[in-house]
C-alpha cells in the first residue's frame, strides 16, 4: 500500500512551493541502516535548504512511518502497533519516541490506512491506548502524547491529526503530523 503513495522509479513530486522532492519507499533509518522507515520524503536534487537545514540526496527531509487500522492479526502483533507494541519494537509512535525513526528530526509524520470502521472511530481507540500507556508506562508516556484533530474526517474519508511527544535520551522533542486515509 504504501508503494502506492510513492512514483514509482523515484519520479519527482512537487509539493506546494517546495523544490522537487522524490519518496522513497523502505529507507535506512540515519541511525541504524539495518532498520528501514516506511517512507521517506527527499531531494530530488543533489541539495534541498529546506526550513534552513541543508540535505542531500541521501539525507530524508520528512521521515514517514505508514500503519494499517486495525493492525493485522498475527502471533508477534498488538492491535495498539499504531502506537506501541508490547511484542516487538514495531509500534509506530513508539519508534518516533525512542529515536529509532526520525532521532535527527523534530518533525515526521504518520499515515494510517484506515481499512476498518472510521478515522473518528480510531482517534478514540488510538488515544484510549495513549492514555493507558500513560498510566501504566510513565514516564516516556502522557496524556499529552495524545493525537489533536487538525481537520476532521471529510467525505473522502480523510483526517489530519497532530501530536508533540517528549523522547528519550535527552533528545528534543518531536512533532508528528497524522494523515489518515479511509480504505474503499
Amino acid at each position: 500500500m504504501t508503494y502506492h503513495l510513492c512514483f514509482p522509479e523515484r519520479r519527482c513530486a512537487t509539493v506546494d512551493d517546495l523544490e522537487p522532492l522524490q519518496f522513497i519507499t523502505q529507507a535506512p533509518t540515519e541511525n541504524d541502516a539495518r532498520r528501514k522507515l516506511d517512507m521517506t520524503a527527499q531531494p530530488l536534487e543533489s541539495e534541498l535548504v529546506f526550513a534552513g537545514s541543508r540535505y542531500t540526496i541521501f539525507q530524508p527531509i520528512l521521515p514517514i512511518e505508514c500503519k494499517r487500522l486495525p493492525t493485522p492479526v498475527g502471533k508477534d502483533r498488538d492491535k495498539r502497533e499504531y502506537v506501541y507494541s508490547a511484542q516487538s519494537t514495531s509500534g509506530g509512535i513508539h519508534r518516533f519516541k525512542m529515536g529509532a525513526h526520525g532521532a535527527q528530526h523534530s518533525f515526521a509524520a504518520m499515515i494510517a490506512y484506515v481499512q476498518e470502521n472510521t478515522c473518528a472511530h480510531w482517534l478514540g481507540e488510538v488515544n484510549g491506548w495513549i492514555s493507558a500507556l500513560a498510566t501504566s508506562h510513565g514516564p516516556l508516556w502522557s496524556h499529552s502524547d495524545e493525537l489533536q484533530i487538525s481537520t476532521t474526517e471529510d467525505a473522502s474519508g480523510v483526517m489530519r491529526m497532530k501530536s508533540r511527544h517528549t523522547r528519550a535520551n535527552g533528545r528534543p522533542a518531536i512533532s508528528l503530523e497524522h494523515l489518515w486515509v479511509q480504505q474503499e
